[in-house]
């Protein structure tokens, strides 16, 4: 459930030892880690840390990797998954997108 994707309650249940599975809001603000470009010439200041926000319709699949999930009715659904930073979250997290005909994408998180 999407309710519980909150930074209170998965810091606490982090903070217990467990790990937390759950599920992200459609609207969610989710952004690439930065690639450092060894190319690039030396800048004063801190290197960047995460690059552009996840546009759920056009995912970079240089990032994302994808495969197959088969469900419990033998439907096949082609999934991505990446490690991502959340901002709600506060956190690196791995997303899974799972797309859906006429509908948003489902993201599922740990």
């Amino acid at each position: 459930d999407a309710f519980f994707s909150k930074y209170e309650f998965v810091n606490e249940v982090i903070g217990m030892g467990f790990r937390f599975v759950g599920r992200l809001r459609a609207n969610s603000y989710l952004r690439y880690l930065a690639i450092p470009d060894s190319s690039a010439t030396r800048r004063r200041g801190r290197k960047k840390k995460y690059g552009e926000k996840v546009d759920f319709s056009n995912l970079d699949m240089s990032v994302f990797t994808s495969f197959i999930y088969e469900d419990s009715k033998r439907n096949k659904n082609r999934c991505h998954t990446a490690v991502i930073h959340s901002r709600a979250l506060k956190r690196d997290i791995r997303i899974v997108v799972c797309p859906v005909e006429n509908a948003e994408p489902l993201l599922y998180f740990s």
